[in-house]
């Protein structure tokens, strides 16, 4: 989105944990845990800090992809809308030191094993140091 020649800015309405805005789309106003959208702002935090957007691309319908670097250090913001399970290949990328992150319906920005799939409506995130 960031990249669209149609899109100046993309704001989120509001983030109070309290109060009666029906726009809250981060936190629950009657537990004030945040949804999982919350999460995805934490993530997208490791590429900002990172400063400098890289060139990245996906070839499946659906899925988006975002990359940052600074020095040594990567890290790749993966999205899954595609309607379904996805598997991976990653190619011009050295992930031997690679950490994966996931968020879904199970998941909340968990560490994972590996990076082989995405399910459905999921983020992945991979740093590496």
């Amino acid at each position: 989105m960031q990249n669209s020649p149609v899109v100046d800015v993309c704001c989120v309405y509001d983030m109070r944990i309290t109060g009666s805005s029906t726009y809250a789309a981060v936190f629950d106003m009657n537990t004030y845990k945040p949804f999982k959208s919350y999460y995805s702002f934490v993530a997208f935090n490791q590429l900002y800090q990172l400063k400098n957007q890289v060139e990245a691309s996906v070839d499946t319908e659906g899925m988006y992809v975002l990359r940052a670097k600074n020095g040594e250090k990567t890290a790749l913001l993966l999205v899954n809308l595609s309607g379904k399970k996805q598997d991976l290949k990653f190619e011009g990328l050295d992930l031997t030191r690679a950490k994966y992150y996931v968020i879904d319906e199970d998941k909340t920005l968990s560490w994972a094993f590996d990076a082989s799939t995405i399910n459905d409506n999921g983020v992945l995130l991979i740093t590496i140091d």
